[in-house]
């Protein structure tokens, strides 16, 4: 043979495959019919050349190339592969990217040549990832198959929302004598998860059924309102008051605002607080509220068929604010008819109080901030 050397050049395209190796077959064959070539050297020889196999990735990276802890939903970072197993092959040509949500199934990333991945500077193979809502990610980089000794778990901060629906006076204790009637709990809270567990959006709500009594004082918020909301700034509150629960709810509302909280949306269901008796004999602030929130919806009872509970709010003092909410409006139910306010439309309009928490609830989820 006068060219003894195999020469070997790499496609500018190769086609990605998952393959620790790439093969090669070599057969022999000759033009000269009077070369006898032996049995042996006509069996196909395979040459196995090793692909880049990556041993190292780091990340994540925010736009100024520093390494953060976790990462935030809808902001993108570099991920970056920085070593590979020797080899003749361009690892950037051969590398792929997978996540892995929530120790769920893992999912290659899309490929953009060019684009993504791509090399920096330095010459370093990286990737720009943008996270979706959810608790953590595994990032991997592979070029065979994504191992976990050779990928990145981060924790990300996910929007969450948190309902707060506070009772008034004998709805989750007793009231001087009288047993637990359970409105706002049976009524409203639950009534409302079953929606948003019919519209998939469960797993990104919780919910806090609290007494009236539960968020009056600095104690008391901290440990049953503020110690439930897991970050600040990717949180969005959503208080639900009735009776003497819409009084200190409106309070709480504004406590949390001023707090630095984002309140989205504040509900008072005929709130009660502005009797001079029943601050007496009622955990409530003294003073009138002064509500803070993105959103306020307001309800007042004029009952047409005067009952025992109708006769409670009057002695505990209907609040009935001027100005500040958003929506304001009357009903003709009793003044424990919370369910029934909560879930009828709402005056001019063809959607109740619960449809707008669940509208501000997908509007929230569809910005990209908080604030």
């Amino acid at each position: 043979m006068a060219n003894d050397k195999i020469t070997m050049i790499e496609k500018e395209n190769p086609p990605r495959v998952k393959e620790e190796y790439s093969t090669l077959s070599i057969t022999v064959t000759c033009d000269d019919p009077n070369v006898i070539i032996a049995p042996a050297a006509q069996k196909p020889a395979t040459l196995k050349f090793p692909m880049p196999l990556v041993e190292k990735i780091e990340g994540p990276f925010d736009e100024n190339d520093n390494l953060v802890e976790e990462l935030e939903v809808g902001k993108t970072y570099i991920f970056k592969a920085t070593n590979f197993k020797e080899s003749t092959f361009t690892p950037i040509k051969h590398i792929w990217w997978a996540e892995q949500l929530d120790d769920g199934e893992i999912t290659n990333l899309e490929y953009k040549k060019g684009e993504n991945p791509f090399l920096n500077d330095k010459g370093v193979v990286c990737f720009k990832y943008t996270p979706k809502e959810c608790e953590k990610v595994r990032i991997y980089a592979y070029v065979a198959k994504p191992v976990k000794s050779v990928s990145i778990e981060t924790k990300v901060m996910s929007k969450k929302i948190i309902a707060f629906f506070i009772g008034g006076a004998s709805d989750k204790e007793g009231f001087y004598g009288t047993s637990p009637t359970k409105i706002v709990e049976d009524e409203v809270k639950k009534v409302f998860k079953d929606l948003l567990d019919d519209k998939n959006l469960s797993d990104l709500y919780e919910d806090s059924y609290l007494g009236y009594n539960e968020v009056r004082g600095e104690k008391d918020i901290e440990n049953n309102v503020i110690s439930k909301i897991p970050n600040k700034d990717r949180t969005a509150i959503y208080i639900i008051g009735h009776s003497l629960g819409g009084w200190n709810g409106a309070h709480l509302s504004q406590i949390l605002t001023d707090k630095g909280y984002n309140v989205d949306l504040l509900i008072t269901l005929d709130p009660v607080g502005t009797g001079a008796d029943v601050k007496l004999v009622s955990d409530i602030y003294w003073t009138e509220p002064k509500p803070k929130a993105n959103y306020w919806i307001h309800i007042s009872t004029f009952p047409e068929d005067y009952r025992a509970d109708d006769f409670i709010a009057d002695y505990g003092g209907q609040w009935r604010p001027k100005s500040g909410m958003q929506i304001s409006d009357e009903c003709s139910c009793n003044h424990g008819s919370a369910g029934f306010m909560f879930t009828k439309n709402l005056k001019d309009t063809n959607i109740s109080a619960s449809d707008m928490l669940f509208h501000q609830i997908q509007l929230f989820l569809s910005k990209e901030t908080v604030k």
